[in-house]
């Protein structure tokens, strides 16, 4: 669970850790999942062959809320959109982490309580 306490996750870094692991020779899936345990987490792109009867490519955007329950928050349309789903779920990631902070200052505390 998160303290709320996290950094904020720095988009450079994000972008240099990804091309490294497709230059490792991973596809975007397994990318996108190693970005996600890394730095993005609730947020994770899911890159899909096909979408809502489109065959086209596609990246989602899934808020992963834990015990297999996810739900999508967005979606962009075509292959050249790899790294604008890179960069928006970096963003909603911290907008996540801005706003517990901005809770837990509120009512003076370091961390969530157990």
């Amino acid at each position: 669970m998160s303290t709320g306490t996290e950094p904020q996750v720095v988009m450079r870094e994000v972008l240099e850790a990804y091309r490294a692991s497709r230059a490792e020779g991973a596809d975007a899936g397994g990318a996108f999942f190693y970005l996600w345990d890394r730095f993005t987490a609730p947020y994770r792109v899911l890159p899909v062959a096909e979408y809502r009867g489109e065959r086209h490519p596609h990246f989602v955007i899934l808020r992963i809320e834990g015990h297999g329950y996810e739900s999508e928050v967005w979606y962009l349309r075509g292959a050249h959109r790899e790294l604008d789903a890179l960069r928006l779920s970096v963003m909603l990631c911290n907008e996540t982490r801005r706003a517990r902070q901005e809770v837990l200052a509120k009512h003076g505390l370091g961390e969530w309580p157990d």
